[in-house]
C-alpha cells in the first residue's frame, strides 16, 4: 500500500511531530538542542515559516507551524536531514535518526489551534519530566514565561490575537489556558503522572490505570510509546476481564 499523500497548502498551519527511529534519543546534550533550533531558524526564516508553539522532548519534537507556501515537506526534509547529519557526526552515530516520516496534522480553526498550543506546553508535564510546565527549558511555553526567545522564528502574535486584542488580557488568558489544564485531581489531591504510573505498574497496566484516572488516550500513547490503538485495546481487555 502506498503512502498517504500529505495535504499541502499556502498559509496552512500544522501540528508537526517527528520521532526518533525505534524511539531512540534524538537529543543527547544541550548542544544538540541548540544546534537543532539554529537549523530550524535558518530554514524557517528563509521560507517565512512561523512557529506558534514548540517543544523538544528527548526522542521527539512538536511544532505548531504556519507555512506561507506549500513547502512543508521540502522544508522539514531540509531541517531533519541537516540535523541528522550533524547529530551523526558529533555523536558518532550511523543509520537513520528519525522515523520514516514526520507527522503533520492540519490545524484549521481557533479551537484546534488553542488545544494544540496547550497540548504542546503540557507535553513535558504529562511525561513526568517536570512538576510544572514552565519548568521544562526546551519549549516555547518556558521561553514565554521566562521572557526569552531561543527560537527567532517563534511568533506568538496569532495566538494572542485569538485570546484578546488587549495585550494584558491576552497574556492572562494564555496563562489560564495552560494553568487550567495542569494535571486533573480528585478530592483536591493531584494525580500521579503517566510516567509515574508506568514506572510503578509497568507499561501496559500503567496505561490502563492512566486512562481510568482520566488521562487522554493520545497523551498516554505519547508517553508510553504505545500506539493509540494499543492503548485502547489494553483498556478494552481490562474491561472485559473485569466484567
Amino acid at each position: 500500500m502506498g503512502r498517504t499523500l500529505r495535504l499541502l497548502a499556502p498559509q496552512a498551519t500544522y501540528h508537526l511531530m517527528a520521532r526518533g527511529t525505534g524511539k531512540r534519543k534524538i537529543f543527547v546534550s544541550d548542544a544538540d538542542r541548540f544546534s537543532f533550533l539554529r537549523i530550524v531558524d535558518t530554514v524557517s526564516l528563509e521560507r517565512g515559516w512561523r512557529h506558534h508553539a514548540w517543544c523538544l522532548m528527548t526522542n521527539h519534537i512538536h511544532f505548531l507551524t504556519t507555512t506561507p507556501q506549500p513547502d512543508l515537506s521540502s522544508g522539514m526534509s531540509e531541517i531533519l536531514g541537516q540535523y541528522s547529519r550533524r547529530f551523526g557526526h558529533f555523536n558518532d552515530r550511523t543509520g537513520h535518526l528519525f522515523a520514516d516520516r514526520f507527522r503533520s496534522v492540519i490545524v484549521d480553526n481557533d479551537e484546534q489551534f488553542l488545544t494544540t498550543v496547550r497540548y504542546i506546553a503540557l507535553n513535558p508535564l504529562k511525561a513526568g519530566l517536570v512538576p510544572r510546565p514552565e519548568g521544562y527549558r526546551w519549549c516555547s511555553h518556558s521561553d514565554r514565561t521566562r521572557r526569552r526567545q531561543l527560537l527567532e522564528s517563534f511568533d506568538e502574535s496569532l495566538l494572542l490575537a485569538m485570546l484578546s486584542p488587549v495585550p494584558t488580557v491576552a497574556d492572562a488568558q494564555y496563562r489560564a489556558l495552560i494553568d487550567d489544564s495542569v494535571a486533573p485531581s480528585r478530592a483536591g489531591a493531584e494525580l500521579p503522572s503517566i510516567a509515574t504510573l508506568m514506572q510503578a505498574l509497568g507499561m501496559h497496566r500503567g496505561a490502563v490505570a492512566a486512562i481510568r484516572l482520566g488521562y487522554d488516550v493520545t497523551d498516554v500513547a505519547e508517553v508510553s510509546g504505545l500506539s493509540e490503538r494499543q492503548v485502547k485495546y489494553r483498556v478494552s481487555c481490562e474491561r472485559r476481564r473485569a466484567a
